[in-house]
């Protein structure tokens, strides 16, 4: 697993709630030392973590593990990255 591809994501889900660091390591009750941390792909996080994560930014935990959804939707594209991520795991399963 790429942990700084991962802190990647997580950052960029973050910034497009425009949430500060602190703000999401609190919804996620982690300190924020540890939060930057898992962003900067320095330290890993357990799979708890994770779902803490991904509950304070409004999100799943697959959106922030699965490569293939790198790109975070701007705002007004949800329908559009929804319909790109149902494309991209029906390719995933199909071969």
């Amino acid at each position: 697993m790429d942990y700084q591809a991962l802190g990647q994501r997580i950052k960029q889900h973050r910034k497009w709630l425009m949430l500060t660091q602190e703000q999401a390591a609190s919804a996620a009750e982690l300190s924020t030392s540890f939060y930057g941390h898992i962003e900067r792909g320095t330290r890993v996080a357990s799979i708890a973590t994770l779902l803490s994560i991904s509950h304070a930014l409004e999100t799943t935990p697959d959106a922030l593990l699965l490569d293939f959804l790198l790109q975070v939707p701007k705002k007004g594209a949800i329908k559009k990255h929804n319909n790109g991520y149902i494309q991209a795991v029906a390719q995933f399963f199909d071969g």
